[in-house]
C-alpha cells in the first residue's frame, strides 16, 4: 500500500470541482480504479498525470520518481 495523503487529495478535488467518476470517464477507466490509486491501493501512471496536470500538490500523491513522473508529463 502506497502513503498517499488521500483526504487531501479528495479536498483538493473537491475545490476544484473534479470527482473520481469525472476522472475515470476522461481516462477510459473504472471509478473503482481512480478510488483505489487515490486511497494508495493500487497504481495508475495515467491517473498519476492527470492530476499532476491538472495541479494537485506532488505531496499528497507520494510520487516515487517525480523527475520519470514530470517527463512523461511534458511528452
Amino acid at each position: 500500500m502506497i502513503k498517499r495523503e488521500s483526504l487531501q487529495i479528495k479536498a483538493w478535488m473537491v475545490l476544484k470541482g473534479i470527482s473520481q467518476a469525472d476522472i475515470g470517464r476522461e481516462l477510459g477507466i473504472p471509478r473503482q480504479n481512480v478510488c483505489a490509486f487515490i486511497k494508495g491501493n493500487r497504481e495508475s501512471r495515467k491517473v498519476l498525470n492527470y492530476l499532476i496536470g491538472k495541479g494537485c500538490p506532488k505531496e499528497y500523491l507520494a510520487i516515487p520518481d517525480e523527475t520519470h513522473v514530470l517527463d512523461e508529463v511534458a511528452a
